[in-house]
């Protein structure tokens, strides 16, 4: 997806990711850092995800338990978020240690469905439809059956 952003190293424009390791083929993740460091940098990020994650359910709390408040509001404001740190390094670039931290690590804890609705307009944007359709409804579907069967195997066994 070009924003408009800078281009990257090679000239080509950058592409807005939810991964930064797919981004300009980094395949390590980073250019300049070992990539375990890469691996503790998205774990502090996703450590501190998921305590928000955890203190905005637990004050949703307070709408009621009849409704998942508390992970509707999570996906909607992650993925505003997401795209607000896709539209900023689309634009302005950035770190790629700060980009695996606040999009891996901080976004990937807190929601993954940011992470999911960036990457299905990714697809879409790029004009590849049937894989868009693919991703999106499959997501959704085989996430569903995966839990039904985890559901069901543990009914069996227990």
């Amino acid at each position: 997806m070009d924003l408009g952003g800078k281009p990257g190293p090679d000239g080509e424009p950058l592409e807005v990711s939810a991964y930064p390791e797919r981004r300009a083929g980094l395949a390590a993740g980073c250019r300049g850092i070992v990539p375990a460091m890469g691996f503790l940098i998205v774990f502090l990020g996703a450590g501190l995800g998921g305590m928000a994650r955890h203190g905005v359910g637990l004050a949703a709390l307070r709408f009621g338990t009849a409704f998942p408040y508390g992970t509707m509001g999570i996906n909607i404001l992650g993925s505003i978020l997401m795209g607000v740190l896709a539209g900023w390094y689309a634009m302005r670039s950035g770190s790629q240690p700060m980009r695996l931290f606040l999009a891996t690590g901080v976004l990937g804890g807190f929601t993954t469905f940011s992470s999911y609705a960036l990457d299905g307009i990714l697809l879409l944007e790029r004009g590849e439809v049937a894989a868009a359709i693919i991703y999106i409804l499959g997501s959704v579907v085989l996430g569903l059956a995966g839990l039904l069967l985890g559901l069901m195997v543990m009914r069996m066994i227990l």
